[in-house]
C-alpha cells in the first residue's frame, strides 16, 4: 500500500535504527518495541508482549470508518495495565508507563 510506504519512509527518516515489523514477526532476542502502530481492534495483543519498553506508544487506528467507537476505546484503555491515553476521534495514542495511574483524555477539536 501507498499510504504504507509513506509511512515506512517517515518513521526510517527519524531513526535509522528502526524495524518496521508485523504482528507474526519475530524479533531478534536483544529487541524492544518503542512504537506500536495497529487497529484498533489488534492493540489488546500487543499491550501484552514482554518486548514493549517503558514508554512504549501506540498509534491506535479504528478498524473500520473514519472514527473511533468510544465503546471500543475504553475497552481498549481498560486493558491497558497503565499509562496515558488520548482519544483523538480520528485515532488513539497510548503511552505505556507501568509507574503511573491510568489517565485517559478525550480530545476535541
Amino acid at each position: 500500500m501507498e499510504e504504507d510506504t509513506a509511512c515506512y519512509d517517515y518513521i526510517r527518516a527519524g531513526s535509522t535504527r528502526c524495524m518496521i515489523i508485523s504482528r507474526n514477526e519475530v524479533l531478534p532476542q536483544d529487541a524492544s518495541i518503542d512504537i506500536v502502530r495497529c487497529k484498533i481492534d489488534n492493540v489488546c495483543g500487543w499491550s501484552s508482549s514482554d518486548k514493549l519498553s517503558q514508554g512504549a506508544i501506540f498509534l491506535v487506528e479504528p478498524s473500520r470508518g473514519r472514527s473511533i467507537n468510544s465503546r471500543e476505546w475504553k475497552k481498549v484503555v481498560d486493558n491497558f495495565p497503565g499509562g496515558v491515553s488520548f482519544n483523538l476521534y480520528y485515532c488513539g495514542v497510548i503511552i505505556l508507563d507501568k509507574k503511573r495511574y491510568k489517565q485517559n483524555y478525550i480530545i476535541n477539536f
